[in-house]
């Protein structure tokens, strides 16, 4: 049986020539759900890279058991404090999105295993998401 990472990793180079693509589609869909969160991009082309860049690479990281992946998440969490306060579901919804966009994109390459892959790991990434914010919030360190 192919390991989660192994199983993302091909669903990720099936999808590299449709990336642009991709990050359209789940950025069309993100800010249709959350229209408000338009005015906190000054350049979406530009932060759907990172943005999608990130996300993907954690739950690949998570995938291969990355110490990393921690503290890249508490980070963010704490960062996004600057734009307003977040629930963890917009977090997670953001998440799914990013799946949903990776597997249209990658069209007959994306089979029942790479996504159940993918959603495994995106519940380990919300769940280190609500972790963080759940941390954060407890701190003395003022946090929304």
């Amino acid at each position: 049986m192919e390991s989660d990472a192994a199983l993302m990793e091909r669903s990720l180079v099936a999808t590299a020539p449709r990336e642009p693509a991709m990050r359209a589609a789940l950025f069309e869909r993100f800010l249709a759900r959350y229209p408000d969160h338009r005015a906190l991009f000054m350049h979406v082309e530009a932060t759907s890279q990172r943005m999608t860049s990130e996300a993907l690479g954690w739950m690949l990281g998570l995938a291969q058991d990355e110490s990393w992946v921690w503290s890249q998440i508490a980070e963010l969490v704490f960062q996004h404090r600057n734009y307003g306060h977040f629930p963890a579901q917009e977090y997670a919804d953001f998440v799914d999105m990013a799946i949903d966009a990776l597997g249209e994109a990658a069209g007959d390459d994306w089979d029942a295993p790479a996504d159940a892959a993918w959603r495994r790991q995106a519940q380990a990434l919300n769940t280190l998401i609500a972790r963080a914010i759940s941390e954060w919030t407890a701190s003395p360190l003022p946090f929304p």
